[in-house]
């Protein structure tokens, strides 16, 4: 990664960028993230670690799904979803969706997160949630909305590429 080593070198990327950046250039996606460095690089400096993290990982999504292949049912095979009730009461969990249908949950996901951003939301306290808090609530917004649809609605069938 000659252009991260540069930045960093020259004081322009911190460690944590440098670390999110070499996280994504795995030898599935070291070919694309060649020809995209400078411009992955040039993002990271204008951008919050936080803000790289959410850029970074978008792209992450959108290389993994340009090669995924169309007649691979590896990844939709392996979908999966885990969610549990802590001692505390909190729930934790973990997911992996296939590329159509994890760029469907996040670019909902997103969208929300934006929407409630434009509008200034708050926590209970009045302050204003953290980007990964922003994407909490975004997703309990989800199962409100989920839960309060008619029974009768029916969901769009997903699109696979040929």
């Amino acid at each position: 990664m000659p252009v991260v080593a540069a930045a960093a070198e020259a004081g322009e990327l911190g460690p944590d960028k440098v670390r999110l950046l070499a996280l994504a250039r795995t030898p599935d996606r070291a070919g694309v993230f060649a020809g995209h460095e400078a411009w992955l690089v040039d993002l990271a400096g204008r951008y919050t670690v936080d803000e790289t993290a959410h850029l970074v990982g978008h792209w992450c999504r959108r290389v993994d799904g340009q090669l995924a292949s169309p007649d691979d049912d590896r990844m939709q095979a392996n979908r999966r979803l885990h969610a549990s009730t802590t001692l505390g009461g909190n729930v934790v969990g973990s997911f992996d969706l296939a590329p159509e249908e994890g760029a469907v949950f996040t670019g909902e996901l997103e969208r929300l997160c934006d929407e409630m951003f434009r509008a200034g939301t708050t926590d209970t306290e009045g302050a204003t949630p953290s980007a990964q808090q922003r994407r909490a609530d975004a997703l309990v917004e989800m199962a409100r909305r989920s839960s309060g649809a008619d029974a009768d609605t029916t969901v769009p069938a997903i699109r696979r590429s040929t």
